[in-house]
């Protein structure tokens, strides 16, 4: 039986590197695996960039002026965070202190909250988000009916 087992065993991890091995990359183009890996590393392409069909050196252009702004735009995001913060302390200022502990604990329930019901979020915002996109496509079909009747009846003059 432990013989069995012993066998089952070397067996899975001869799978498992064979597994890992298979999955390396193969480095008999050297320039198309630094590509690859270069373009991951720089970064996704902007959100609906990827349908454009882009040509690759419009890929790599999109990605160097991303890489260019990054840093700045991450520079702008912390100046933004610290303003926050400043502002957030100074409302806090002008508060009681019965204020500040009733806003505090408003805040801490908030986030208990969110944390707890984040999943049911989801589920609300994509079930909210359907609902109006039903009700506009109705207040399109809708125009359109009048614009038809509207059409005929100004044809019928």
């Amino acid at each position: 039986m432990n013989r069995v087992k012993s066998v089952v065993g070397v067996l899975t991890l001869a799978l498992l590197f064979s597994g890992i091995l298979a999955g390396q990359d193969k480095k008999t183009d050297g320039k198309k695996a630094t590509d690859k890996k270069t373009a991951k590393s720089k970064g996704r392409m902007p959100a609906y960039y990827g349908k454009l069909n882009l040509k690759d050196d419009q890929k790599e252009k999109i990605l160097a002026i991303k890489a260019e702004y990054a840093p700045k735009i991450a520079e702008l995001s912390r100046q933004l965070k610290e303003l926050r913060k400043k502002q957030s302390d100074a409302f806090e200022k002008v508060l009681t202190s019965a204020q500040k502990k009733q806003l505090h604990d408003t805040l801490a329930a908030k986030k208990k909250g969110k944390k707890a019901s984040s999943s049911k979020d989801k589920k609300a915002s994509s079930s909210t988000e359907k609902k109006k996109k039903s009700r506009k496509k109705k207040k399109d079909s809708k125009g359109s009916k009048s614009e038809d009747k509207k059409d005929t009846d100004s044809s019928d003059k």
